[in-house]
């Protein structure tokens, strides 16, 4: 997990000045990095503006995304006994699964079932309705060698989608970033307040 990111001033006099980092880093490397010492102020705060113009992440970001929210993200990720093949880009279905009970967002995978459960299922769908409605719940099933199925709103199976996983993955990805910036706004709030009781 790295971000690439780049000195604004000199981005717009048409030089790139900028450096890759790996996630979690001190901001004050960046600092030192993509400034020079004139650009620093006496607390080692830079003058200018910075922003990051590229990433190599499971997520999307923005290029004025706060880096210390990135560096919490990217510590509980690489915590998680799940993240590494998400984290590598190397991953399947089931990689997703078991990643989305990890970080309890299993409402995102539990319209998947697994091959190995689809008898039970039909079997109970048979007695609930008969073959006519077992016939219908299986009639966009094209291929029987997944591993994978998805139950729809109505309650049929499906094929999985190509790349599902993926758009899984970036969901809950983007849900999670979520998460940590919530906690950030809370934090925030709850330090304001404990300011003005003090006051």
């Amino acid at each position: 997990m790295r971000i690439y990111v780049a000195n604004l001033a000199k981005y717009n006099e048409g030089e790139l000045v900028g450096g890759w980092f790996d996630l979690p880093v001190e901001i004050e490397e960046i600092y030192q990095t993509i400034f020079e010492p004139h650009e620093l102020d006496s607390n080692g705060q830079p003058h200018g503006d910075f922003a990051i113009h590229d990433y190599e992440l499971p997520f999307e970001i923005s290029e004025y995304e706060d880096i210390e929210n990135l560096n919490k993200m990217a510590e509980y990720l690489q915590g998680l006994d799940t993240a590494e093949p998400i984290l590598a880009g190397n991953y399947d279905m089931g990689d997703v699964i078991s990643f989305a009970q990890e970080t309890e967002k299993e409402e995102y995978v539990e319209d998947i079932i697994y091959t190995e459960d689809l008898d039970e299922y039909v079997q109970y769908r048979l007695e609930q309705g008969g073959w006519q409605g077992v016939k219908f719940m299986l009639k966009d099933i094209n291929y029987i060698n997944d591993d994978y199925y998805r139950i729809n709103g109505y309650g049929n199976i499906e094929e999985v989608p190509q790349n599902y996983h993926e758009e899984l993955v970036q969901e809950i990805m983007s849900e999670i970033k979520g998460d940590f910036l919530e906690q950030k706004i809370s934090k925030s709030m709850n330090k304001n307040k404990q300011t003005e009781l003090e006051r």
